[in-house]
This record gives structure tokens, C-alpha cells and sequence, in this order.
């Protein structure tokens, strides 16, 4: 089950404590005496029915249809429908966010070391 030894002690812990019993022992017989004078119901999981929204009117437009607004410097859009890039596509994203990242990075470098330098002074 990969459980650990603890959260297995700790679960008979707990269940020896809501059966009242002074020790795993008597836990264990006072288990098998309520297991086997109430019988086990066995029950299936069925799914509710579905419930179909109501149309308020405004026809909803397809996911396909929407269109992601253009984002600045060339990045990808944010959201939309998953999975639509080609594999050149992602790796080109992945690159221009790369580039991006970088050239940030190496802003705040500067900017931090021409910080050091003046207060050097």
C-alpha cells in the first residue's frame, strides 16, 4: 500500500481510540465482533444525471473561433486552446522567452553592479 510504519501505527492509534480498547488486541476483537454482526452492503458509485444549462440567449462563440490578442515583443499567447503549437512552433516560444529572460537577467546585472560602482566612490 506504501504506507510507513508511523501512519500505520498512527491509524491504529486513532482506530483504538474510537473503539474504546486499551491496546491493538482488543481493538482487533472488538472490530471483528462489529465486522461480523453487521454485514457489509456492497454498493456500486452511479453518476448523477447530467443537468443541461439553460441558453440565456447569447450564443456562445466556439473555442475555436476565439482569437488570442497578439501579446508584445513576439511572446506567445497567454491561454487558448491547449496543445495548438506545432513542435518548431514551441521550441521557437520556448527560445524567444529564453532570450527574454536573459536579456532581463543581465539587465538587473549591470544595473547592480553600475549601482556597487557608484556608491564605491
Amino acid at each position: 500500500m506504501g504506507l510507513t510504519h508511523q501512519t500505520v501505527d498512527q491509524y491504529l492509534y486513532r482506530a483504538r481510540i474510537i473503539l474504546n480498547a486499551e491496546n491493538r488486541r482488543e481493538a482487533a476483537r472488538i472490530f471483528a465482533e462489529i465486522d461480523s454482526a453487521v454485514p457489509f452492503k456492497q454498493f456500486e458509485l452511479k453518476p448523477n444525471d447530467v443537468e443541461i444549462p439553460q441558453v440565456d440567449g447569447t450564443p456562445e462563440e466556439p473555442v475555436e473561433q476565439r482569437q488570442a490578442q497578439p501579446k508584445p515583443l513576439g511572446l506567445p499567447p497567454i491561454g487558448g486552446p491547449p496543445n495548438d503549437l506545432t513542435h518548431a512552433q514551441r521550441l521557437l516560444a520556448i527560445g524567444k522567452i529564453a532570450l527574454f529572460l536573459t536579456i532581463i537577467v543581465l539587465s538587473v546585472i549591470i544595473l547592480f553592479a553600475a549601482a556597487l560602482d557608484a556608491l564605491s566612490r
